[in-house]
């Protein structure tokens, strides 16, 4: 399967837009186990300093955080209890916004995915 990135360029519109544009669009990983792929279903902006569910709320700016403050298009990630969540910055440099990505459906190297999830959670598809 051939995948086409998205032009640099395309992260840099208002949050509240790009959130609402990725949804469609494929998320995909490569690892050396092989590639796996989803179509974005829901995604949630977060607009920063004034935001308070955002990292970012009152310009707190720490290790975790700095990432955001970079340039839009930058893709990061971090744990939550027992989820890895993405998310992409979007808005300017020194603006930290960013947009989580809530939801994918899978559609490209589900066996994979089933590997990686492990254990019971093995063929556990709901169609």
């Amino acid at each position: 399967m051939d995948f086409k990135p998205l032009d640099p360029s395309y992260f840099n519109q208002p949050t509240l837009d790009l959130a609402e544009s990725l949804i469609g669009k494929v998320l995909v990983k490569q690892t050396k186990e092989g590639l796996t792929a989803g179509w974005i279903v829901e995604t949630e902006a977060y607009k920063g300093p004034e935001d308070r569910a955002a990292h970012s709320f009152g310009n707190r700016r720490t290790k975790r955080t700095e990432v955001m403050y970079g340039p839009a298009g930058y893709i990061y990630t971090y744990v939550m209890h027992t989820h890895c969540l993405v998310n992409i910055v979007s808005g300017e440099v020194d603006k930290p916004e960013a947009v989580l990505i809530r939801a994918v459906e899978p559609f490209f190297g589900l066996d994979l995915m089933y590997e990686r999830r492990g254990g019971d959670k093995k063929k556990s598809r709901p169609y």
